[in-house]
């Protein structure tokens, strides 16, 4: 791996957990003010949903690899279900149906 992808990763798992201390405590914090919306809490929050999608796609082939051994599912079975969603998404969007 290069240095790039390590420091990339290094940073992307250091800023989730920094994120995540954070957001957890504005949230405290809202809590103990009663405050109903508390801007740093809910940029926080926001930023912790984009880190942790992109710290997912950065690892999608170890998640993969974890979900198929977990429920021991094949590496076909995969494949089918995710052309069979893809054909359902891609109907329903076509057709106009809400989900």
């Amino acid at each position: 791996m290069s240095k790039f992808l390590v420091r990339f990763n290094a940073t992307l798992n250091v800023l989730l957990v920094g994120l995540a201390i954070v957001a957890f405590a504005t949230g405290w914090i809202a809590n103990r003010l009663s405050l109903s919306e508390y801007p740093p809490h809910l940029y926080t929050s926001i930023a912790l949903f984009v880190v942790a999608g992109v710290h997912l796609l950065a690892h999608r082939r170890a998640f993969t690899n974890q979900v198929r051994h977990v429920f021991k599912v094949s590496r076909t079975t995969v494949r089918l279900l995710d052309r069979t969603a893809m054909a359902i998404v891609t109907k329903s969007n076509v057709h106009g149906i809400e989900q």
